[in-house]
């Protein structure tokens, strides 16, 4: 009988035990290694489904990403801890949000897959932790295929509220410690430039995730009506009908389930893993449904914003809609997460989570996706903005478009 993996269980930790709390990144950093190489039936757990042209493992991205996420939410929070020594103080860190999540590079498949969390920026009550993945090339260079960023919250056990002053303040390293301090002084300007980016998108969209959040504007209607007007055109011209699109209503997707104790944190709550994989997958059924078994590549996440906290034994939720697709071949999948009140089926569903996760197909194979009510249009329209700003790197566009050159013709998923 076939037993299964317990794939955290194998992750190498590489990072060394200290009791020194300097407030440096160095003091709270955690590395951590997948031995895919040498581990058959790891590298079986944690691969994905689709099958590349050769019929082997996928081509781009054959690591499963809900693994990923997965050991991300565990770690971030451990970094998170060590950096405030919260567990000696009492503290309790949430999980606010994990943000800004997308493939770099492809994936090599069976080579081994090192994680690295450490913290680049934070406040009085919140911090902020990268997380990467990386491998080595043939040639032995290490390089990025996927990063993540993570923002914590310090809170007081008694009330749950964040705790201002808790965060101890990120501290360079002297400048005598040569190599730690320029990769320090490295990851602290890759924050500063990656926060003045995003600064202000993530304000916006902050605002317009909030209950009386502004309204798509003019231009934004006038683009949804201009896809209701070429559905209409498109279902009345004569068979056989071509690019006819798909409504939001016909590409959602649910699933259901009861927590678990064995999904539980530290905290007695349900473990941020579960949410993220429960959510990815039901996305990734999603886009396999919306691409009709063509070729799709698991991009990332715009964000994954954890609104209240989950106990252990609710029943919850997912909801996935294929939400937006863009005539680059990249589309979002938006999934909500709800507890469901057995005792009180009249009360709406209490949100917990929402997730937009981000995926790509051929541009040639490009569907398009149509709102036809006002909540699926703010769906469709927080997606397009997301779209519109966060474009793919020319590393990626150029990898993504050379997969599905090598895939053509043989690209069919074949499950």
């Amino acid at each position: 009988m076939r037993t299964a993996v317990s794939w955290f269980d194998h992750l190498i930790f590489e990072s060394v035990e200290t009791n020194q709390r300097d407030g440096t990144p160095a003091s709270s950093f955690i590395q951590a290694t997948w031995p895919i190489a040498t581990n058959e039936r790891l590298k079986h757990a944690v691969t994905d489904v689709v099958r590349g042209a050769t019929g082997q493992a996928h081509g781009y991205t054959p690591f499963r990403l809900s693994r990923w996420f997965e050991a991300l939410d565990a770690i971030t929070a451990d970094v998170a801890y060590r950096h405030t020594n919260g567990a000696a103080r009492g503290l309790v860190l949430v999980t606010a949000s994990h943000y800004n999540s997308m493939k770099l590079r492809r994936t090599l498949a069976g080579r081994d897959l090192t994680i690295r969390s450490y913290v680049t920026s934070v406040s009085s009550s919140s911090l902020e932790v990268r997380t990467d993945a990386l491998q080595v090339d043939e040639q032995g260079n290490e390089y990025l295929v996927n990063v993540c960023f993570t923002a914590m919250v310090a809170c007081d056990k008694a009330t749950m509220r964040p705790c201002k002053g808790a965060v101890p303040p990120l501290v360079l390293p002297p400048a005598s410690d040569s190599e730690e301090a320029s990769a320090a002084n490295e990851r602290v300007e890759l924050a500063r430039l990656h926060k003045e980016q995003q600064a202000a998108e993530r304000a916006i969209q902050m605002s317009r995730c909030r209950d009386g959040s502004q309204p798509p504007t003019t231009e934004e209607m006038t683009a949804v009506h201009e896809l209701h007007r070429a559905a209409v055109a498109a279902k009345s011209s004569p068979a056989p009908r071509h690019d006819l699109p798909e409504e939001i209503e016909m590409q959602t997707h649910e699933s259901a389930t009861v927590v678990f104790p064995d999904s539980r944190n530290v905290h007695g709550r349900a473990f941020g893993g579960f949410i993220i994989r429960g959510a990815y997958d039901l996305a990734y059924l999603a886009a396999r449904y919306f691409t009709r078994g063509q070729l799709f590549v698991p991009v990332g996440i715009d964000d994954a914003i954890f609104v209240q906290p989950v106990a252990i034994g609710d029943m919850v939720r997912f909801t996935a809609r294929v939400v937006h697709s863009g005539e680059d071949g990249v589309f979002r999948v938006f999934v909500t997460m709800d507890v469901i009140e057995p005792t009180d089926p009249d009360r709406l569903p209490q949100r917990t989570n929402n997730l937009m996760f981000v995926f790509a197909a051929s541009p040639a194979c490009r569907r398009t996706v149509l709102p036809t009510t006002y909540p699926e249009i703010l769906m469709h329209v927080k997606a397009a903005r997301s779209h519109a700003a966060r474009g793919l790197s020319p590393t990626v566009r150029g990898d993504l478009e050379a997969f599905f050159r090598e895939s053509q013709g043989a690209g069919s998923d074949s499950g």
